[in-house]
Parts: C-alpha cells; sequence; structure tokens
C-alpha cells in the first residue's frame, strides 16, 4: 500500500486514504473494549472444558452455558451498535471529510468512504464472535482467517489501483474481511455448537456483576486508544491540508504496522497467559511473558532503525517515492514513541489477562494530554504534533505504566489465588 498509494495516488488522494483510516477507528467508541474483555472472559471459562483437568460433568456445561449464552447476548447488542456507527461515523465523516483539498472531487471519495464505512459496521458487528472463538483456544485459526483475508483483500485492493487508480479500492479490504468472517463463524468456529449445547434455564453472565466492572475501564482506555495514536492525521487534514495529511498519516502507519507485527506475539499467546492466571501457575506466566516481551521489544527496535535507515537513504539518493515520508528526525520521534507504546501494550496485555483494568486513569490522561496538545500543534507543523507526543508517552505513560506493572509482576500465587476464590463466590 505504501508503494501503490506513494506512486499512483496524488498526495491529496493519499491523505484521504489515511484519513479514512483514522476515522474508521472511530469504531472503539462503539466496541468500548467488549472484544477484549470477552475473550479473557472466555478463556477462563474454556478452562473447564479441558479433559485433561478434573472437571465434573456439570462444571463443564456450566462453561458451554455461559459461553453460549453470552454469544448470544452480545451478537444482538453489536447488531445495534453497528448500526450507530455506520450512521453516526459514515454521516460525521463526509461532513468533516468536505473540507479536504478541491483537487480531489467529491465523487471520488465519497462513495467510497460510504462503502469502507458499511464493511466496517459488517466487521465491527462480527468482531465479538471473533473474540469469543479466540477465547476457546481457536487463536491460530481466527489468525490463519485475518491472513487470509489479509492476503485476498489486498491483492484485489492492488489489482484495482493498477488498472485504475481510486479510492474505492481501499474498501476491498473491508469487504473481504466481513463476507469470510460471516462465513467462518457460521462453519468453522465451534460457536454455534456451543449455543446449540446451552440447556433451557441456564443461568449466564451477569452483565452488571461480571462484565460491566471491567468493561468500562477496558472501554474508557480504548477510546483513549483512540487520542493516543489516531488524532494526528484527522486534526493535520483539518488545519494543514491533505497533502501533509498525506505524509504523516503514511510515515505513522508505516511505523504502526511494524508495532503491530511486534505486538502479535503477545496478541496471539493473550488466551495462554490468561488460563496461566487462572490456574495459579505465576512461574509459567513470568517466564512466558518476559520471552514473549523481548522478542517484541527486539523485533520492533531493529525494525525501526532498519526502517529509518532505508527512508533516509532513499531521500538522499532523492527518490521521489521516499519524499512522501516526513524527514528523518520526525521518523526517529515515530520510532521511540512506537517502541515505547510496545512496550505498554506488552505491560498492559500482562495486567489485563488478571480481568482488571489498571491503565485507565493513565490512559484517559495521557490521551486527552495527546489530543489536547496534537489539536494545537498541527497548526504549526507535523513535527511539533510528534515532538509533543513523545514528550508525553515517554516522560509520563511509560514510567506510569511500569511502576503499575511491578505491582502485578510481584504478585504471589496465593494472591492470585484468593483472587479467582472471591471472584467465584
Amino acid at each position: 500500500m505504501v508503494l501503490m498509494t506513494s506512486t499512483l495516488f496524488s498526495k491529496e488522494m493519499q491523505g484521504y486514504y489515511y484519513t479514512f483510516n483514522s476515522l474508521i477507528a472511530l469504531q472503539a467508541f462503539f466496541e468500548l473494549g467488549l472484544s477484549f474483555v470477552l475473550t479473557q472472559l472466555v478463556s477462563h471459562e474454556v478452562v473447564k472444558l479441558d479433559e485433561s483437568h478434573s472437571t465434573s460433568a456439570a462444571e463443564r456445561q456450566y462453561a458451554i452455558d455461559r459461553i453460549g449464552l453470552l454469544s448470544q447476548s452480545v451478537r444482538r447488542w453489536f447488531a445495534i451498535l453497528a448500526l450507530l456507527f455506520a450512521v453516526g461515523v459514515g454521516i460525521g465523516g463526509l461532513m468533516f471529510l468536505k473540507q479536504g483539498s478541491a483537487a480531489v472531487p467529491p465523487r471520488e471519495w465519497v462513495g467510497a468512504w460510504l462503502l469502507i464505512v458499511a464493511a466496517a459496521s459488517a466487521n465491527l458487528y462480527y468482531s465479538p464472535q471473533l473474540a469469543i472463538a479466540e477465547g476457546t483456544g481457536k487463536v491460530a485459526d481466527v489468525a490463519r482467517l485475518r491472513l487470509v483475508q489479509t492476503i485476498i483483500g489486498y491483492v484485489a485492493c492492488w489489482t484495482i489501483i493498477l488498472i485504475h487508480p481510486t479510492l474505492y479500492a481501499a474498501a476491498c479490504i473491508g469487504v473481504v474481511s466481513a463476507l469470510t468472517s460471516g462465513w467462518w463463524l457460521r462453519r468453522r468456529s465451534g460457536i454455534p455448537s456451543l449455543v446449540a449445547q446451552v440447556v433451557q434455564g441456564a443461568q449466564g453472565y451477569g452483565w452488571r456483576r461480571d462484565i460491566f466492572p471491567l468493561q468500562w475501564r477496558i472501554g474508557i482506555s480504548w477510546m483513549s486508544g483512540y487520542l493516543l495514536y489516531q488524532v494526528f492525521t484527522p486534526f493535520v487534514f483539518a488545519h494543514r491540508g491533505a497533502a501533509e495529511a498525506a505524509m504523516i498519516g503514511l510515515s505513522i502507519a508505516v511505523f504502526s504496522n511494524i508495532s503491530l507485527i511486534a505486538m502479535s506475539w503477545m496478541t496471539a499467546t493473550t488466551p495462554v497467559l490468561a488460563g496461566l492466571v487462572a490456574r495459579g501457575d505465576r512461574a509459567e506466566l513470568r517466564r512466558r511473558f518476559r520471552t514473549l516481551f523481548l522478542q517484541s521489544i527486539a523485533f520492533q527496535v531493529v525494525a525501526c532503525i532498519g526502517l529509518c535507515a532505508v527512508i533516509s537513504t532513499g531521500q538522499y539518493l532523492n527518490l521521489s517515492i521516499m519524499h512522501r515520508f516526513l524527514p528523518l528526525p520526525d521518523l526517529m520521534l515515530i520510532g521511540i514513541v512506537t517502541s515505547c507504546n510496545v512496550s505498554i501494550f506488552a505491560f498492559a496485555t500482562f495486567m489485563r489477562v488478571h480481568k482488571e483494568e489498571p491503565m485507565l486513569w493513565n490512559s484517559l490522561a495521557c490521551g486527552l494530554l495527546v489530543a489536547c496538545s496534537t489539536y494545537f500543534t498541527s497548526f504549526w507543523g507535523a513535527r511539533y504534533v510528534l515532538a509533543a507526543y513523545c514528550a508525553i508517552i515517554v516522560a509520563i505513560s511509560l514510567p506510569w505504566t511500569i511502576a503499575i506493572f511491578v505491582r502485578y509482576w510481584r504478585r504471589s500465587d496465593a494472591v492470585v489465588s484468593d483472587q479467582l476464590t472471591t471472584d467465584v463466590l
């Protein structure tokens, strides 16, 4: 996508493309972190379905009932959220994008935007079911599904761009994801089978008792995450124009995708870590986390250094595509921030698998600081935006996260066992 949008799109079209991505990320305000909570709840419950553990038939049925009823409940709830997202973000996005460059006429972006929103709404509807599937142990299967979605979606997108450069091509990724997710959930997820085994009159999770105490904290953290990671391109788009929004959007997107790869070690193992917490195996929990963290941060740092070297060399050689990126000092700021964010994500994951959300005030305070600083500095340019962002993450967010993480790292087995017993009672 970097090669395609940088060579075949104008700077203004590229600015619209990355602004689309940032606006679609507003679904965090609708999902409110519930998918993450569902994975944690189901991961703790699915331990009872493991035949290698001495659980009674009644306990296994109890777990099946809770998972099945949870699936039915969130499906109805997310149907409403998906509709609200389609209407709210679709119309709001149209009004916001109207202030873009006149170099991109409305016929080039209005229809594309509406199609992207429709696909994103369908994917929002399917997201909790995929989270439940991951919680039941199908992490590899969901990862394989997403790999197939990525390959098919991007190949279709690139093919359309090569035939005729258009923003409509960006909708291919979401449309393919929606179609394949719906098929997989019906045929391969195993969730319909669990729902069919629910006994009549069974008791499921209580929203107020079991879900809301954790979800509202996760939800605020996720909304704050939007302020921490996604506000830059829209503000620069509004205050500096589509061309400069393309530069900051492209630069942040490349580093963010490196971060997604770095985080994948931790993301893929989240249900396993949650299961270790449920079993009270703190030694194995710490060992696995230490290995995962070192893998993630080593990849992130090496990849960021390599990317900065490649882009700066290309700019020195005056390669036109490399001048679509920000200058080297700005790229270094992004590299530092994203490396810190990978560390924060890892520490937060370790804490959240305890079915707790200690990052609430950290995320909220830093998110508001970043949003305010970005709004004012975006009038001056991308470098000021990134400098303020880096200062907040390095000086406030990371040290604060480490201080909280240390308390969880030092928790004893006895404390965790007592907490789990309290949860059961």
